[in-house]
């Protein structure tokens, strides 16, 4: 979540993708596998994303942003929620708490998740990104998030994407700024997602 993904390593604007990330992502995506153990977990949340898809495909008709992505990002994001922020997962009764904070600047909160959903997609420029090239795709999902683990841990796939596959390795940020080369992620990455969904 980017209530965890910290302001420096992680959400710094000033970290472009890294030259080739696009095909390193691709392969990484081709070669991933979801490990028996995870696979329940992963059907369920896409279970969940099919009964709400209809809010998804409503935001990707005003964004441009594939519905699967929006999906995606939410459950990495808000866990589903949708009482919660696309941006960053903190509550849609008031503006964005975390990065990027207060978000949307327009409007009054309550907001409805779609009206936030729209605000935190064009912040981050996705409605921008080439969604018909799978490398290009995973990249924007992973610049979503931030770019600390390919610029500083390039050997450790981001968990954002591949959490629960087998191209998940030992390592992630713990905290602000504090590095764990043995923690794992609890969640379900995106790649998981789309696996699922047969993308």
């Amino acid at each position: 979540m980017k209530a965890l993904a910290f302001i420096l390593l992680l959400c710094s604007p000033c970290l472009a993708q890294p030259a080739g990330h696009a095909a390193l992502n691709a392969s990484r995506y081709r070669a991933a596998t979801i490990p028996k153990h995870r696979l329940h977990e992963a059907q369920t949340i896409v279970a969940r994303i099919e009964k709400n898809k209809a809010r998804y495909e409503a935001v990707s008709a005003s964004t441009g942003v594939p519905a699967h992505v929006i999906a995606s990002l939410h459950n990495m994001e808000a866990g589903g929620d949708f009482t919660k922020h696309l941006h960053e997962g903190s509550s849609l009764k008031w503006r964005t708490k975390y990065v990027p904070k207060g978000r949307p600047r327009d409007g009054t909160p309550p907001f409805t998740w779609e009206y936030s959903a729209k605000d935190a997609l064009f912040y981050d420029k996705m409605h921008l990104k080439e969604w018909s090239d799978l490398g290009a795709s995973l990249n924007a999902c992973e610049g979503y998030n931030g770019w600390g683990y390919a610029k500083y841990h390039p050997r450790t796939p981001s968990p954002y994407l591949y959490a629960a596959t087998s191209e998940e390795r030992p390592g992630k940020y713990t905290g602000d700024g504090k590095w764990s080369p043995t923690a794992r992620s609890k969640q379900v990455g995106v790649a998981a997602i789309w696996k699922v969904m047969g993308k």
